[in-house]
């Protein structure tokens, strides 16, 4: 992968312990002790691939949120 004509900027702020990473002058990524905020798309096996998907450890997208398929186990009906 070549990486000719990127800049990116990495600060670090000591006082408020965090680092933030710009790639072209906008903060895309920001880590703190007790936080990370990423502010550009995400994608892959580590982010849902759809409503219905609970797969343990993966980034829930914003857009399914809680669904029929993780906000309940198996429902079941009993004589009715």
């Amino acid at each position: 992968m070549s990486r000719t004509n990127v800049r990116s900027v990495h600060q670090g702020d000591p006082a408020a312990q965090s680092l933030d990473w710009a790639a072209v002058g906008v903060v895309q990524m920001s880590l703190s002790a007790s936080a990370l905020q990423l502010d550009v798309p995400l994608s892959g096996a580590a982010v849902q691939s759809d409503a219905a998907d609970i797969t343990p450890g993966r980034l829930m997208r914003a857009d399914y949120g809680y669904g029929p398929g993780n906000l309940l186990g198996v429902v079941s009906q009993l004589a009715g």
